[in-house]
């Protein structure tokens, strides 16, 4: 019997001239899984594809002849939402010429909008899938073409029996991961995160728990460790949502460091939670390290009301403070283009960045993505322009729109002219990659 899986990572070349910068860590992951299990497993991703940033056609017809050469008895998709419309053309195409061949769907837009561009698949998972996807590649197998699409919910898994994943040992992961300089690696610590922004799509609690789990300590440093000598990964990037809130942080990087001295390392944090002991800990890394806090609006009026129990202005400075003091590089997370902002909650944002002189200003123009709230209320006041189109409008597609954005009635020059202002805005770095000998990081 045939017992060939085929995993296909849906998503946009990143730029013409890197179409990935770092390796994925959900297909791989479920590749070893069912690897376990005794699949055979390939893996393919549509950045990489021949002719890939040739336009979406070309990306389609790739797409659906690189996963036939793999000759699959189940395809899984992953995507998220801003690419769940030309996933759902390259599942139909694919449809088309492998008729008998199931097709299952996953990732955080199957959670959080299994009914939204998911018609041709046989099954939808809904949550993590380590748990349920070898259960549903066997019921898939026995009936290819089930009465009705199946959505299976996962529960989540016990994060402490996790093993370590290996992305570049994945072709075509080991080519990328070969010729990038910095080779740079994902890396997880746990899973979770209890703050319920607006426009977070983990912000459903329904969707997404709260609670804090957390991979053993001896399973991410041995992943690390073999990613570095194996691979020679020299940046690596915490992927949790907030790192640092994860049981048993502070043993775990301090036993990061230990190992993977001159490396660059990146996490997310968040002002409220970042204290004392944790600056001390991630400050100690000996080589250059950021933290990246998930701001957002400096403005009370939009803080408030768009990032809840996150919003603790006292902590913002305090934070700041520990970063300065123990010599962390700072990314700053900020958004415009809310409903009802105005040039003043645009304007406080921009003097924070600027008094803080922040090393990493990361800012971003609003898209509001289907399953969380805030798309929800935009769409209850009619303030989505297409509640259908759940792509991303970077400038330079706003620009071409006329100064149209996917929400309606917002200010797109003032928005734009902030965007512009704050990336412009970044102060110096306090782990000067030279003196590191690491190469500098220029992708933001």
């Amino acid at each position: 019997m045939n017992r060939r899986v085929t995993l296909f990572f849906c998503q946009r070349p990143e730029t013409a001239g890197g179409a990935v910068w770092t390796p994925p860590i959900t297909t791989p992951l479920l590749a070893e899984v069912l690897k376990d299990q005794g699949w055979t497993v390939s893996l393919v991703d549509a950045r990489l594809v021949d002719g890939a940033c040739e336009g979406d056609e070309q990306l389609v017809a790739a797409s659906v002849d690189a996963i036939c050469r793999t000759a699959p008895a189940v395809v899984g998709f992953s995507f998220l939402s801003p690419s769940a419309k030309l996933a759902e053309q390259i599942a139909v195409s694919l449809r088309e010429r492998l008729p008998e061949v199931p097709l299952l769907a996953g990732g955080v837009h199957c959670t959080v909008a299994p009914h939204r561009y998911t018609r041709p698949y046989a099954a939808i998972v809904r949550g993590e899938g380590e748990e349920v996807i070898g259960d549903l590649c066997e019921t898939l197998l026995r009936d290819p073409s089930p009465s009705n699409q199946v959505i299976v919910r996962s529960s989540a898994p016990d994060l402490n029996q996790s093993q370590p994943v290996l992305s570049p040992a994945w072709p075509p992961y080991d080519r990328v991961t070969a010729e990038a300089n910095p080779k740079s690696a994902y890396l997880e610590i746990g899973r979770g995160c209890a703050f319920r922004c607006s426009f977070c799509e983990i912000a459903v609690k329904e969707n997404f728990p709260a609670f804090r789990r957390t991979r053993h300590r001896d399973t991410v440093l041995e992943e690390a460790t073999r990613l570095h000598r194996e691979f020679g990964v020299d940046f690596f990037i915490v992927t949790d949502s907030i790192a640092t809130t994860a049981p048993g942080f502070r043993e775990t990087f301090s036993s990061l460091a230990g190992v993977l001295e001159g490396c660059s390392i990146m996490l997310n944090s968040a002002t409220p939670v970042l204290d004392e002991a944790t600056a001390r800990t991630i400050g100690s890394w000996q080589g250059p390290v950021s933290v990246w806090l998930g701001l957002e609006s400096a403005s009370p009026r939009v803080g408030k009301r768009e990032l809840g129990s996150k919003w603790q202005p006292s902590s913002v400075e305090k934070a700041l403070h520990l970063c300065e003091v123990e010599q962390i590089d700072v990314g700053l997370n900020c958004i415009f283009g809310f409903a009802d902002e105005d040039d003043a909650d645009r304007q406080a944002t921009l003097e924070l960045l600027d008094r803080a002189a922040i090393a990493y200003p990361n800012p971003n123009i609003l898209s509001p993505l289907p399953g969380t709230p805030l798309y929800q209320t935009y769409l209850e006041r009619a303030l989505l322009r297409d509640p259908d189109d759940l792509s991303v409008w970077p400038v330079n597609r706003i620009l071409e729109q006329g100064m149209q954005g996917p929400v309606l009635d917002v200010d797109y020059p003032s928005v734009i002219e902030a965007y512009s202002t704050a990336l412009e805005t970044r102060g110096p770095s306090r782990r000067s990659p030279s003196d590191a000998g690491w190469n500098s990081w220029s992708r933001n």
